[in-house]
Protein backbone atom coordinates (compact mmCIF):
# COMPACT_ATOMS: atom_id res chain seq x y z
CA UNK A 1 0.00 0.00 0.00
CA UNK A 2 1.19 3.86 -0.72
CA UNK A 3 0.42 7.03 1.20
CA UNK A 4 0.63 10.68 -0.81
CA UNK A 5 3.64 12.00 -0.35
CA UNK A 6 1.35 16.14 -0.21
CA UNK A 7 -0.95 14.65 2.33
CA UNK A 8 -0.38 11.30 3.95
CA UNK A 9 -3.55 9.49 2.46
CA UNK A 10 -3.93 6.21 0.95
CA UNK A 11 -3.29 6.03 -2.77
CA UNK A 12 -4.92 3.51 -5.14
CA UNK A 13 -3.13 3.40 -8.28
CA UNK A 14 -1.49 6.91 -8.39
CA UNK A 15 -4.74 8.13 -6.83
CA UNK A 16 -5.18 9.55 -3.79
CA UNK A 17 -8.47 9.46 -1.78
CA UNK A 18 -7.68 12.54 -0.62
CA UNK A 19 -6.22 14.54 -3.10
CA UNK A 20 -8.33 13.60 -6.01
CA UNK A 21 -11.02 12.96 -4.66
CA UNK A 22 -13.39 13.98 -7.19
CA UNK A 23 -11.97 10.77 -9.20
CA UNK A 24 -13.17 8.98 -6.87
CA UNK A 25 -16.44 10.40 -6.38
CA UNK A 26 -16.46 9.83 -10.31
CA UNK A 27 -16.01 6.12 -10.36
CA UNK A 28 -18.82 5.85 -7.83
CA UNK A 29 -21.39 7.74 -9.77
CA UNK A 30 -20.42 5.68 -12.74
CA UNK A 31 -20.76 2.26 -11.01
CA UNK A 32 -24.22 2.84 -9.38
CA UNK A 33 -25.43 5.35 -12.27
CA UNK A 34 -25.67 8.15 -10.37
CA UNK A 35 -26.32 11.26 -12.70
CA UNK A 36 -23.77 14.23 -12.70
CA UNK A 37 -23.61 17.69 -12.95
CA UNK A 38 -21.65 19.35 -16.00
CA UNK A 39 -20.16 22.17 -12.68
CA UNK A 40 -19.14 18.42 -11.27
CA UNK A 41 -17.94 17.17 -14.92
CA UNK A 42 -16.13 19.80 -15.16
CA UNK A 43 -14.52 19.29 -11.08
CA UNK A 44 -13.44 15.96 -12.29
CA UNK A 45 -11.78 16.96 -15.47
CA UNK A 46 -9.86 19.41 -14.12
CA UNK A 47 -8.63 16.84 -10.76
CA UNK A 48 -7.77 14.10 -13.51
CA UNK A 49 -5.07 16.97 -15.35
CA UNK A 50 -3.36 17.59 -11.86
CA UNK A 51 -3.64 13.62 -10.96
CA UNK A 52 -1.68 13.16 -14.59
CA UNK A 53 0.91 15.52 -13.28
CA UNK A 54 0.86 14.12 -9.98
CA UNK A 55 1.70 10.77 -11.04
CA UNK A 56 4.91 12.28 -13.01
CA UNK A 57 6.22 13.66 -9.92
CA UNK A 58 9.49 11.28 -8.49
CA UNK A 59 8.43 11.08 -5.00
CA UNK A 60 4.86 9.98 -6.48
CA UNK A 61 6.52 7.28 -8.18
CA UNK A 62 8.59 6.24 -5.26
CA UNK A 63 5.76 5.94 -3.52
CA UNK A 64 4.01 3.77 -5.26
CA UNK A 65 6.72 2.22 -5.93
CA UNK A 66 7.64 2.60 -9.59
CA UNK A 67 11.12 1.98 -10.81
CA UNK A 68 12.08 5.60 -12.12
CA UNK A 69 14.54 3.92 -15.15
Amino acid sequence: MSYCPDCGCKMYNGICTNCHEDLIIFDECLEYDIPMSDEFLDSVNDCRQRQQEYAKRPDVKRAMGVDER
